[in-house]
């Protein structure tokens, strides 16, 4: 009996629904277009407020943190060409800002910033050609770093000064952790080091 009680609750409530809005089909097609609507505001309102902060931050030179708050547009559900404006801007003044730093010789800045203009390159074909750069550039300038940074450490490790020179070439591992010539300098420098250490103390 409490069954077919709230079955008749259900269908009267279904009844004055369906009597506001005019017909099932009418109503269904109301509730819809009311329901895409919220959503369309909803991201709508998100990519603007993205927009502000990324002006914002690249009105600071903060390309990198406006980069983030686009990655994180993007994770919520954001296409990327709804971003393109802030997207390009961001990407190309990080790519502009590791071409400064690499000019004043600051390999390290530099290739982090490289590093990171790969991390966040876009896929979307429309976005893609209106960056500065390509990805091989920007892999090849990864690479222009880090021989600077390894030419660097060669010089110190000449002169004697051993610690500076793994230090040096420590720094690559930041924005080039495969670079294998550093590797393979950090490794013998620090065998020599051990070994020198080891005729200082003498035996026993």
């Amino acid at each position: 009996m409490f069954m077919i009680k709230a079955s008749l609750q259900t269908i009267i409530i279904l009844m004055v629904l369906l009597s506001v809005s005019g017909c099932s089909q009418l109503g269904t097609l109301n509730f819809n277009r009311m329901f895409e609507s919220a959503i369309g505001r909803s991201e709508t309102t998100r990519i603007a407020d993205i927009r502000t902060e990324t002006d914002r931050l690249l009105t600071q030179n903060k390309a990198d943190a406006a980069l983030t708050v686009i990655g994180n547009g993007i994770d919520s559900g954001i296409p990327q060409e709804k971003l393109a404006s802030s997207y390009i801007r961001s990407m190309n003044s990080l790519i502009e800002r590791a071409d400064r730093t690499f000019m004043q010789q600051n390999f390290t800045k530099a290739g982090n910033s490289y590093r990171l203009a790969l991390k966040n390159y876009p896929t979307h074909p429309s976005l893609t050609h209106q960056i500065i750069r390509n990805q091989n550039d920007i892999n090849q300038q990864i690479k222009s770093c880090a021989d600077k940074l390894l030419d660097e450490g060669l010089i110190a490790y000449r002169n004697g000064e051993l610690q500076t020179a793994i230090d040096t070439w420590s720094q690559i591992r930041q924005f080039h952790p495969s670079y294998k010539a550093s590797q393979q300098a950090i490794s013998t420098t620090r065998t020599q080091m051990k070994n020198l250490e080891s005729i200082e103390n003498g035996p026993g």
